[in-house]
């Protein structure tokens, strides 16, 4: 649990420079996160693949509410790690979006299962939309403290309103615990 809270903050601190630049990542997942060593220090993490960056679509602006899939031809992201809002409405998304798939690979990493699966993706979409996350705690092997899960289980949340509001609170709650 220490080394994912290590891991997660330091993701926070990269997708931190990023978004104060207006910028979203939109497709964080742990194949686009490297763990490296550097000077020494292991368990460095260097966020990877900034092709599907894309401008804040305005800083906390009101997420989509209808729960319809669109056309999923123009959908850019992994569904596994797909925040809801970005499900509904192409190419909408702030800084909660990429907070959604921080938590969605926090919970990978303390499970070792993705918070939804299916046999394709217009059914992850709808889980993402629409399923509560089975708690952490439930499909890990090991004990999870009740402060982490309390946290990946709100960067799950559906409403981004329910989410961290920003990487910094983010990671100011990850230090705390």
């Amino acid at each position: 649990e220490a080394r994912v809270l290590h891991l997660l903050g330091q993701v926070c601190g990269s997708l931190h420079e990023a978004h104060s630049a207006g910028l979203i990542h939109r497709d964080i997942k742990p194949g686009n996160l490297f763990l490296c060593e550097r000077g020494g220090v292991p368990d460095t993490v260097k966020v990877l693949d900034f092709g599907l960056v894309g401008r804040a679509s305005g800083t906390h602006g009101k997420a989509p509410a209808e729960a319809e899939l669109p056309d999923t031809s123009r959908f850019l992201g992994t569904p596994l790690y797909m925040a809801p809002e970005t499900i509904r409405q192409h190419g909408f998304g702030d800084a909660r979006t990429d907070i959604y798939a921080v938590g969605a690979v926090g919970y990978m990493l303390l499970t070792g299962e993705p918070v939804f699966d299916g046999e394709d993706h217009t059914v992850i979409w709808q889980k993402h939309l629409t399923a509560a996350p089975v708690p952490p705690s439930m499909r890990a092997t090991r004990n999870l403290s009740p402060e982490v899960e309390r946290l990946i289980l709100a960067c799950l949340a559906k409403d981004p309103a329910e989410r961290p509001q920003s990487v910094a609170e983010l990671a100011a709650v990850l230090l705390a615990c």
